[in-house]
């Protein structure tokens, strides 16, 4: 009995901890845990099955049931979850409580023994270490899953290398984790990305346009300008239709004046759509509202309700869409602060009593006449809203209230209730309201003014607006809310759009609009409410002056399909960090950015890093914890790249630029070159020293020219590298040069005699070494990442444009004299010797094409082991050399035999200035960068993985994810589109083997030899734009050269969109062709055609002047006849030329075919 109690105690205990440690309450229920129970009983109870009983044993149940009830998610399986992402509210109770209790045990001193009292090491309690910080966390979470993310956790913890963490730390992490992750994820996405469409109207008659508006199904844009022309649109804002419906002016009779008469004209204040009977609504300044059928193309007048009481100044229309028929509301807002309501009750069918005029004459109808139309409309007049003209108005169906905006102080936004006729709510600003926009299902109000500040307001909170968003320099015109785009667009007098994000209230994007032929110190002259959103295609319009811009919001199709780019500006480095397994990368933009490594997930972006400075060197310390960055100006920044902290500002010495940056761990020092030809010493040892200053460095100055490169071998080497090929070793522990493995390139004696002459001396280095050299000393030169390929003068040393030292094999004694410091220099690599008897032991070509080619390499790397070493070249190629047996050992003679070379591969199109190794349990990998904006990850066989940047994510574990990273950049442009048919082609292969077996005439140019040996060996891309030979059988179509044909097309399509922007002028009302030729006929210029020319046509005067003719023609017999001068026929019958003439060709046997616009054709017939 007391056997059963006891196994049954420890069964309650074993499910009560899995249960604990579940995490899912649903879970829990879906799965039977007594079933469970049963089964581990089965497995670890002996003879549980079987009469006699047995032992419970307690540790295997506890697996059992945690393995069933614990099981990893999908996605910790994959390895996609992040522990931060994990860990919730509870977890985090639970890791406080165990920070703040825990007591850290006592290390007693080695040196203790037997009884003797011991010294002990305090360490304060609440402070983990990496054991105790691992073993805590999965105590938490339950398993033991993440331990590999918990370490590396624990790294970004400890940011000053202090061997323990504290609750706080861990607490500010999570904190600015979860705000990164909310920021992103409900990060407001600029809906800016595309140019506008841009249409100039000219029937305004360079008056602004009073207001836009959009039907239904289909949505058409239809604008109104001041001066009354109604204009159709279809949805590319190309136009259908327009009345002019300006009347002529009025004659006004002076009573009891003999003065004469006087004359206006009306102007449109606004106008709205009545969609369910398809009228169009505008007020006048005469203080009418006139009815249009725009039901189809043709617009007609319907009805004119003239002597309203004042202008309506703003127009607003409802109707349900389930009752189209029913009651429709048009609201009219007027300059005394007053609101009409119209109820229409039959729209479709009638608006008045009286019916329409059958033969489209307009129906006058006065205003206070409206009382014997009560069948049709009934009006209701509501005063004293405002003291001033109402600006904005909107319905709201589901309260029946109005809201409405003014320029006055005491009520400049008004809710409004019609049916109390009362007032709900008022709000007042101090300059008044100049537009509004409500949203009743995010419960915002948001107005614009002429203090060129947004407000967001609570509708039912009138005393205070809950954000105030400042930025415009102008009155606010216009606000839009955008719900589904998360933010609100705001326009101003000056022309310019902001969008803000709803949630942040900070400005997302900022949009300058430029009319390309306005005049730029003048404003835009606007009516109403310029801007128009339109939610279902979710497009923007705009009405600037006497111009229409329609933007589409939202993602911009890409200027290159399948282009991805990791920065938008070169990149300087990639740099893989195998503590976190991250790869950073830096542009010359001055941005930096963080990826992972096992996804290619962007983990942390820095912007203006150096102040808009390029980033030209990036580098981590010793531990990977800390990242040093470098710019083109001088400045040096210490940073924890993990939270896009600064830790260390380093003070510059000259305002040049930095090319390298290394940690020396032993001697706490910072070491950093450039372009000031000396190394710069900063001191590393204090952490809170946020500024530092540069110590003396003990060496002095030995360079001549700019420092390109540099790198350190602990425990106390480094080497530094210079543009005129010097390479020095220096002793960083005593701080001075330890030998020159070569000297730097010196003037000779001539040259120096010229200059104490003051002439100029002679080039032995070439002119662009010496333009290179020019800029170094005023600091303009490029860097040498920027050059695609480089050829050093003979006999002189070339810039040595990388340095690295192989560490590994530096550090083993048995290869003390071998060459473990390798130095690249115009494509050669060259590895060196420090401690041997001959210093330069081994070089050989790495670069792409060979010494002839003049390409560079710019970037080196080798593995852990210093058994590979891994080139990138100014050609985009990447190569993997075994090093592992090369250099080692001192030799009499200069080895220049090439190691093995393991895999080559192009991995970019433009010059990589940045190849990095990255050895993983998966495999090794190699990261590159070039300047071609990307970073790319390859398997070391050269298998692509991806590119740093792209939208969708890879496994670095599952082949099946990896993509194929864009190799050549300009594949999308050598795509060229071939002119004629099947016909054409075969004609062209015969004319070229024609060509081939006849060979090449004595007038085919270079470039058309050139083309035809290209075409033989079927590597022909662009066609020659030389008309051929016209043989005598079939009719054979002219070869055009494919940049000829994308020119025609371009050219064609930019004549049809002006013909569209400027007025849409109609080729029927023009001057037909023949006579005289009419702008708007070279504006309808459409295909070239082709046609054939008969060649009995007798030759103009003018073209018996020409010399070079672009027709070859074919005589009777077969032979090619060289074009030339074209003779008069007197000529022709004279005496006989010299050989030098040329001979005209038959006419009578052969046809010139010659591609014309139809514009030509025209005046041919």
């Amino acid at each position: 009995m007391e056997a059963s109690s006891s196994s049954l105690a420890k069964l309650r205990g074993a499910v009560d901890r899995v249960m604990s440690d579940t995490r899912d309450e649903q879970e829990k229920r879906q799965l039977n845990i007594w079933s469970e129970v049963a089964s581990g009983l089965k497995k670890n109870v002996p003879g549980a099955d079987q009469s006699g009983g047995g032992r419970l044993i307690k540790k295997s149940l506890y697996q059992h049931l945690d393995s069933k009830f614990n099981k990893p998610t999908p996605s910790e399986q994959g390895g996609s979850l992040r522990v931060e992402d994990f860990l919730q509210l509870p977890h985090l109770q639970r890791v406080k409580a165990l920070f703040e209790n825990y007591r850290p045990p006592s290390e007693a001193d080695s040196k203790a023994r037997g009884g003797k009292k011991s010294k002990k090491t305090k360490r304060r309690q609440g402070y983990l270490n990496l054991g105790e910080f691992t073993a805590t966390l999965n105590r938490v979470i339950g398993h033991d899953r993440f331990s590999g993310q918990l370490e590396r956790l624990y790294y970004k913890l400890d940011t000053d290398n202090s061997g323990s963490v504290t609750w706080t730390e861990f607490c500010n992490y999570m904190m600015l984790y979860l705000h990164e992750r909310d920021r992103l994820t409900n990060r407001v996405d600029p809906p800016f990305k595309a140019e506008p469409r841009l249409r100039h109207v000219l029937h305004n008659k360079q008056e602004p346009t009073a207001r836009l508006l959009l039907t239904g199904s289909p949505t058409r844009p239809i604008s109104v300008s001041k001066t009354g022309c109604i204009m159709l649109w279809d949805c590319l804002l190309k136009l259908e239709s327009h009345l002019e419906t300006q009347n002529p002016p009025v004659d006004l009779a002076t009573a009891g004046s003999s003065a004469g008469k006087r004359l206006f004209s009306e102007w449109v204040i606004d106008a709205v759509f009545m969609d369910n009977c398809h009228k169009l609504v505008l007020s006048t300044t005469g203080r009418e509202l006139k009815f249009y059928d725009i039901a189809s193309n043709v617009i007609k007048e319907e009805y004119i309700l003239y002597g309203m009481k004042s202008v309506p100044t703003v127009l607003k229309f409802f109707f349900r869409k389930e009752a189209a028929n029913t009651d429709s509301h048009l609201f009219a807002g007027d300059d005394g602060g007053n609101l009409t309501e119209f109820v229409f009750k039959k729209p479709m069918q009638q608006l008045f009593d009286i019916p329409p005029d059958p033969n489209h004459r307009s129906q006058r109808i006065w205003y206070y006449e409206l009382a014997s139309h009560t069948k049709c409309v009934d009006a209701f007049h509501h005063e004293g809203l405002h003291t001033e003209p109402i600006n904005e108005l909107a319905y709201l169906p589901d309260n029946n209230c109005t809201v409405t905006c003014s320029a006055a102080p005491n009520n400049s936004v008004v809710i409004y209730e019609l049916k109390h006729r009362r007032t709900l709510y008022t709000f007042k600003l101090r300059r008044g309201a100049e537009c509004f926009d409500i949203n009743w299902t995010l419960n915002l109000l948001v107005t614009g003014s002429h203090d060129h500040l947004v407000r967001f307001w609570n509708p039912y909170v009138t005393a205070k607006h809950t954000a105030l968003l400042e930025g415009h320099n102008n009155a606010v015109l216009s606000v839009k809310i955008h719900e589904k785009q998360g933010c609100v667009l705001s326009y101003a007098r000056d022309g310019i759009i902001k969008a803000w994000d709803l949630k942040a209230h900070v400005c997302v994007q900022t949009v300058t609009v430029r009319i390309p032929y306005s005049v730029t110190d003048k404003l835009p002259d606007h009516m109403g409410s310029p801007l128009t959103l339109h939610l279902g295609s979710n497009t923007v319009y705009l009405c600037s002056s006497d111009n229409i811009l329609q933007y589409r919001l939202g993602k911009a199709a890409d200027p290159v399909p399948g282009l991805i780019l990791t920065h938008k500006a070169q990149l300087c480095a990639a740099l893989y960090n195998p503590t976190f397994k991250q790869v950073t990368t830096a542009s010359d933009d001055s941005s930096m950015t963080t990826w992972e490594l096992d996804t290619g997930n962007k983990c942390l972006a820095f912007a203006d890093t150096h102040n808009k400075e390029e980033v030209t060197c990036l580098a981590y310390d010793a531990t990977y914890r800390r990242l040093f960055t470098g710019s083109r100006h001088g400045s040096m920044k210490v940073w924890n790249f993990q939270t896009g902290q600064v830790l260390h500002e380093l003070e510059k010495t000259a305002d040049a630029e930095i090319t390298g940056m290394v940690a020396a761990p032993m001697q706490q020092r910072i070491l950093t070159v450039g372009w000031s030809r000396e190394v710069v010493c900063y001191r590393d040892s204090n952490p809170d020293d946020t500024k530092r200053v540069p110590l003396e460095w003990k060496g002095g100055v030995w360079h001549e020219d700019d420092i390109l490169s540099c790198d350190f071998c602990p425990p106390d080497l480094l080497a530094t590298a210079s543009y005129d090929g010097a390479v020095l070793v220096w002793n960083a522990d005593h701080e001075k040069l330890l030998l020159k493995l070569r000297e730097g390139y010196h003037e000779t004696i001539e040259k120096k005699m010229c200059r104490a002459q003051g002439l100029t001396p002679p080039s032995t280095r070439g002119a662009s070494d010496l333009r290179s050299r020019s800029r170094s000393r005023s600091r303009s030169r490029p860097n040498s990442r920027h050059r695609s390929a480089y050829q050093p003068p003979a006999r002189t040393p070339a810039p040595v444009d990388k340095l690295i030292f192989l560490k590994k094999r530096a550090a083993d004694r048995r290869y003390r004299e071998s060459g473990f410091l390798l130095t690249s220099e115009a494509g050669h690599i060259r590895f060196w010797s420090v401690h041997g008897r001959r210093h330069e032991m081994a070089v050989f070509c790495a670069a792409e094409g060979g010494p002839e080619a003049g390409e560079c390499v710019l970037a080196m790397v080798s593995n852990k082991r210093d058994s590979a070493l891994v080139t990138g070249d100014t050609a985009g190629f990447v190569r993997t050399w075994s090093i592992a047996n090369y250099a080692l050992f001192q030799r009499e003679q200069l080895e220049t035999n090439s190691p093995h070379c393991l895999q080559e591969f192009r991995a970019h199109n433009a010059a990589i200035v940045s190849v990095d190794f990255a050895e993983i349990e998966v495999g090794e990998f190699v990261v590159t960068a070039s300047v071609d904006c990307t970073a790319k990850l390859f398997t070391i066989s050269g298998e692509a993985v991806g590119t740093f940047g792209q939208p969708k994510p890879w496994d670095i574990g599952v082949r099946k994810t990896w993509m194929q990273a864009q190799i050549d950049r300009q594949k999308f442009f050598e795509d060229v589109v071939t002119l004629g048919e099947q016909e054409a082609e075969e004609d062209d292969e015969r004319t070229l083997a024609d060509s081939k077996n006849e060979g090449v005439d004595a007038s085919t140019s270079g470039d058309e030899q050139d083309n035809s040996t290209d075409a033989e060996n079927g590597s022909l891309k662009i066609r020659s734009q030389t008309m051929p030979a016209i043989g005598d059988t079939g009719v054979y179509k002219p070869l055009i050269g494919a940049k000829a044909e994308k020119d025609f097309e371009r050219i064609r399509l930019t004549r049809t969109d002006r013909r569209v922007e400027y007025g849409g002028a109609s080729t029927h009302r023009a001057v037909a062709p023949g006579s005289v030729c009419t702008p708007y006929t070279v504006l309808k210029t459409t295909e070239f055609k082709s046609f054939n020319l008969s060649d009995n046509l007798p030759q103009p005067s003018w073209r018996a002047h020409r010399s070079n003719t672009v027709v070859a023609a074919v005589g009777s017999d077969g032979q090619k006849k060289q074009p030339g001068r074209h003779r008069p026929a007197d000529a022709e019958s004279g005496s006989e030329t010299d050989e030098s003439t040329d001979e005209e060709p038959d006419r009578t046997e052969t046809q010139r075919q010659v591609r014309f616009p139809p514009i030509v054709e025209s005046l041919r017939h």
